[in-house]
């Protein structure tokens, strides 16, 4: 399944900073093949109707990001869709060759968009754009992302970064067009450790403001023979002790954690 993630990140993703932080424009609805831009190394048909002296059939786009047509001549195409491109070719037959020529062009091979995926997905590497492409795609693309949970995707163009929020991206129309030349990265979710008298030990998803109970809970709650009176954390080499019972009976405040505390719950001898 495409970027699967735990479902321990609920509360993560309910409380997490969920807006597309530095991303220009709307976030993109679905986008069709007429939206995709034409550049060298890539392969267009082109059809005059009712003409096929006129018509080329399949042509490549050559380095310089031209096209060799009948009677026309070398045309540059690059930096067009194939929605301009007709447009280009049916004002230049209107012009000198034909009244009101009909142009069709498709795009039959995609070669010359490429993006990067790095980080936490099964096959990273370079990537051809078979067309307009998503975030989600070119993750799927990768091979998607291996057991560990995530909470966002990092598209780096040009100079910027843009960090992309994974409960944005599935929510419907929040997954975002990538371009060609992009760098997409998934990192790995900051975590906090849960050890010991709990349900499901392990490695919990960190969301900013994250507190004890919090954490326990996502780690399905403790086990029957939790010792709540005290459990110690680790962070940073120090151990912390925190008085549980306390604080699950509101007589204390609950303690916030951050990435990478070690929290154990011993098991109670009674």
């Amino acid at each position: 399944m495409l970027l699967t993630v735990l479902a321990s990140l609920a509360w993560a993703q309910d409380t997490a900073d969920l807006s597309l932080e530095g991303w220009s424009g709307e976030v993109a609805p679905a986008v069709s093949s007429l939206d995709y831009i034409v550049g060298p190394g890539d392969k267009i048909n082109v059809i005059v109707v009712g003409e096929p002296d006129l018509s080329a059939g399949e042509l490549v786009v050559s380095a310089d990001g031209s096209v060799n047509l009948p009677i026309v001549g070398r045309v540059v195409v690059k930096g067009r869709s194939a929605q301009e491109i007709e447009g280009q070719l049916t004002r230049l037959l209107a012009k000198d060759y034909l009244v009101s020529p009909q142009v069709s062009v498709q795009i039959t091979e995609f070669n010359s968009q490429r993006v990067e995926v790095l980080g936490l997905v099964s096959e990273p590497g370079t990537y051809r754009l078979d067309g307009p492409t998503t975030v989600l795609q070119v993750v799927a693309m990768a091979g998607g992302v291996s057991e560990e949970a995530i909470t966002e995707v990092r598209v780096t163009r040009g100079a910027q970064t843009f960090t992309l929020m994974y409960a944005d991206l599935v929510r419907p129309g929040g997954d975002t067009p990538v371009q060609a030349g992009d760098q997409v990265y998934v990192p790995i979710a900051a975590v906090v450790y849960i050890q010991g008298q709990v349900e499901k030990p392990g490695a919990v998803v960190f969301a900013e403001g994250m507190t004890l109970t919090q954490s326990l809970s996502l780690a399905g709650g403790l086990s029957d023979t939790a010792k709540t009176s005290k459990v110690y954390i680790l962070r940073d080499g120090q151990r912390i002790e925190v008085r549980l019972k306390r604080i699950l009976k509101g007589k204390e405040s609950d303690y916030v954690l951050v990435p990478g505390d070690q929290v154990f719950i011993d098991m109670s001898h009674v």
